[in-house]
């Protein structure tokens, strides 16, 4: 059997009314708040601050005086040039609102009197930004022309720069032009002088020819022109002599430019190899010297750079150090046993 909702047969709980005492409404809450230790609520009323003085209301002020002074001085003069037309009424509105006017300008002189040092250290306060500004508008004028001189310097630079890397692109094309205007030159007379020796062959082939001819056909007219055949055949050679001759020497003279204008360029390896090790003028020829790794780091930069690397592992604080004026260890440090050489 199921139990219905609500059930009746338990009694409700039983609560201790709490005896507050009968006042008005925000009592009672305070008094709830008290008794559950919730502490007491906190005041919602906007803690009245001092209005901040500006100059703009200085400013403001001081405008209104001047204006509530040109409208009393009308005032006065209208009632001075009005007196004996106005009525009593009349006459009396008029002095009210000349009260008023004195009253609204006594107001704002007051208030300026009193504000007498607030408005005083505002100006000044004033007068210290507008000083700082100028300055710091001062500081970027003269870092801005700063600027703009160093950028024309650097334009000035950057064209220069520019001109003589034309001049240099200039020059280069026209080194390589000429290189290779001299190359077919050179290529040319190559081709000349293979022809002469080709031809002084070709001649020296012709007297073989006419020799062996003559050997075994046994007929004497060739004899008789044998004189002129030779001749005719050392004319034709001494030409072809001399036409060698010039050849070669304008070859010669070719590769004299090209060697002396052209010189072939160095590679970073080399140029880094002469620096370290020096020109390799004198070959090593005890062999049995080089093989020491001191002696193989004086001619290979690999050899150079492993043994410098184990140097100057011993550099750290767990390590041994390198003697003054890096003199060679003793015996004593097995660490640089490796290394020794004595000079026998």
């Amino acid at each position: 059997m199921h139990q219905q909702f609500p059930n009746f047969n338990v009694p409700p709980p039983n609560f201790a009314p709490i005896d507050a005492p009968e006042e008005d409404f925000d009592a009672k809450i305070d008094f709830f708040l008290k008794n559950h230790h919730l502490g007491p609520r906190k005041s919602h009323k906007k803690e009245e601050f001092e209005p901040k003085l500006k100059l703009s209301d200085i400013h403001r002020r001081l405008e209104d005086v001047s204006k509530l002074k040109s409208e009393l001085k009308s005032s006065l003069e209208a009632i001075k040039s009005q007196v004996h037309d106005l009525s009593e009424e009349q006459f009396q509105a008029k002095v009210l609102i000349t009260e008023q006017l004195q009253q609204k300008i006594d107001e704002n002189l007051k208030f300026l009197s009193e504000n007498r040092q607030k408005i005083q250290e505002l100006i000044q306060k004033r007068r210290n930004k507008r000083k700082s500004q100028r300055r710091n508008r001062k500081i970027l004028k003269d870092r801005a022309k700063e600027a703009l001189l160093t950028r024309e310097q650097k334009h000035k630079e950057i064209d220069h720069n520019l001109k003589q890397l034309h001049e240099a692109l200039r020059i280069e094309k026209q080194s390589l032009f000429e290189k290779e205007e001299t190359k077919r030159t050179l290529s040319q007379v190559h081709k000349k002088i293979r022809n002469a020796r080709e031809k002084l062959d070709l001649l020296k082939s012709l007297v073989k020819l006419r020799q062996i001819r003559k050997q075994q056909s046994q007929r004497p007219e060739l004899d008789v022109n044998e004189a002129d055949f030779l001749e005719e055949m050392e004319k034709m050679k001494h030409l072809w002599r001399l036409a060698l001759e010039q050849h070669e020497a304008e070859e010669q003279k070719l590769q004299e430019y090209l060697n002396e204008k052209f010189k072939p360029q160095k590679s970073v390896e080399q140029q880094w190899n002469e620096t370290i090790f020096g020109v390799p003028e004198v070959k090593i020829s005890n062999k049995k010297a080089t093989d020491h790794p001191l002696l193989k780091a004086e001619r290979s930069l690999e050899d150079f750079l492993g043994i410098r690397r184990e140097w100057d592992a011993c550099l750290s604080d767990e390590g041994s150090k390198i003697p003054f004026f890096w003199v060679l260890p003793n015996g004593n440090n097995t660490e640089w046993d490796d290394y020794r050489y004595e000079n026998s």
